[in-house]
């Protein structure tokens, strides 16, 4: 059974980690035996530590599950310390915004239906000579060291050295050779 000390304890670890702490995998069952025999003179602070104690392990499981979801990878990346209380709220959230995620941000299937319109009316792509179809993207040599960026299209690009020769979206191409950061490369160069 967990003691109001324990629960300082779990307070104060808690607060100085970026990760889950081990509270034990009974510590929300115990907690509200807890509340239920504890004096009102100490209910008040109890109740203050167990709000901070679940805000900031509901943060740190929030994070973990968008980032799972960003990587597609939701039993690999399961936090540890969950509580089996926790582990199911992170499985139903980082399911949910995975769902969204790929429902939202639907490229193959944007992509096959541009394809498909392009092929039906005899339309070329904007950039089959570069070897992109579909996607987009020109080629450009950096020019000057970078760091890393999000393209337009949400895929995580960099960092850079000169000379390096990248495939990047459209606009943010335009977006390095106008501030002098690239050169565009023309097909075969």
């Amino acid at each position: 059974m967990i003691t109001y000390s324990d629960i300082q304890k779990f307070y104060r670890i808690e607060k100085n980690s970026t990760s889950l702490q081990d509270i034990g995998s009974n510590f929300y069952s115990e907690l509200g035996g807890m509340l239920e025999k504890i004096n009102e003179k100490h209910r008040q602070s109890l109740v203050w530590f167990a709000s901070e104690i679940y805000n900031r392990r509901e943060q740190k499981i929030l994070n973990r599950a968008i980032g799972s979801s960003q990587l597609g990878n939701l039993k690999e990346n399961l936090p540890e310390n969950l509580t089996p209380e926790e582990g199911e709220m992170y499985s139903e959230i980082a399911s949910v915004l995975l769902k969204y995620r790929k429902s939202m941000l639907n490229f193959e299937k944007l992509n096959a239906s541009k394809k498909t319109e392009r092929e039906s009316t005899g339309e070329e792509s904007p950039d089959s000579s570069a070897g992109n179809l579909n996607l987009n993207l020109i080629d450009v040599e950096i020019l000057k060291p970078m760091p890393s960026f999000i393209g337009s299209n949400l895929v995580h690009y960099g960092p850079f050295s000169d000379g390096d020769v990248i495939s990047i979206p459209r606009d943010n191409a335009k977006i390095l050779i106008k501030n002098e950061f690239a050169r565009g490369i023309k097909p075969g160069e």
